[in-house]
């Protein structure tokens, strides 16, 4: 390869290596390879050939094995069959706004939710029904929540979201209002698999109801499972000293 070449497709510092004539290990690099950008290492050192110097550059492949390591990464910190963050993920992400410099001036909304009957889907039309279900509702809930907060899949039919710098808890009320429309609509675009399922939720604030991620999960559960008590498909804010 030409040293013109060379230049055009390896970045600043690996060239100022190469002109100080230093040994390289291990260069992590990415460059254009046609369809997709190739990853690779470089190793390089200098040899005389007939009294002149000469440096022998080794190029190394290493974009399956990268792109399994970031397979690998990823599925450390999101749910296999939505997509969605799980909850160790949400609660990193969560507890990285709890503690930021203006974490403690703001608040915010953990919305706790599970969809109702969802038992019966599974039993009616099969688990790769309930399957596409929940794909569907964790595509509305990434959207919904958009770029006020993070949604997560909890396990099982459980979800969370929570919503950041709320100015108040009308903020939240209508967020909800939103979300139970677009629940509607997604339902009615999926009859009659989803006709049973509703969502139950539950609503905690920061800091109101607690400062911690383990006290605002607990309040706003406390406060989904009033909703269920009282019959399901609706919401409830977690009222303060609720226990």
């Amino acid at each position: 390869m030409k040293p013109d070449n060379l230049w055009s497709i390896v970045d600043d510092h690996f060239r100022a290596l190469v002109e100080r004539q230093q040994e390289i290990k291990n260069y992590e690099l990415t460059i254009a390879g046609g369809d997709r950008p190739l990853n690779v290492l470089i190793d390089a050192g200098h040899v005389l050939v007939e009294h002149q110097p000469h440096m022998v550059i080794i190029f190394r492949d290493v974009t399956e094995l990268v792109e399994q390591q970031n397979k690998i990464a990823h599925l450390a910190y999101h749910d296999p069959l939505t997509g969605l963050p799980n909850r160790r993920h949400f609660q990193e992400k969560l507890q990285e706004r709890l503690l930021a410099p203006d974490g403690p001036d703001r608040q915010l909304a953990v919305v706790l939710m599970d969809a109702d009957n969802f038992k019966a889907v599974n039993d009616r039309h099969g688990h790769q029904a309930g399957d596409d279900v929940l794909v569907k509702m964790a595509s509305l809930l990434r959207e919904t929540a958009g770029t006020e907060g993070m949604a997560a899949r909890l396990g099982g039919d459980e979800f969370v979201v929570y919503l950041d710098g709320i100015p108040d808890v009308g903020h939240v009320e209508d967020w909800i209002a939103r979300l139970q429309e677009r629940f509607a609509q997604l339902k009615d675009q999926n009859r009659p698999v989803m006709s049973p399922v509703s969502l139950s939720i539950g609503v905690s604030l920061f800091p109101t109801h607690g400062r911690t991620i383990d006290a605002l999960l607990s309040q706003a559960d406390k406060a989904l499972y009033a909703v269920k008590r009282e019959g399901k498909n609706h919401y409830r804010v977690q009222t303060a000293g609720s226990s």
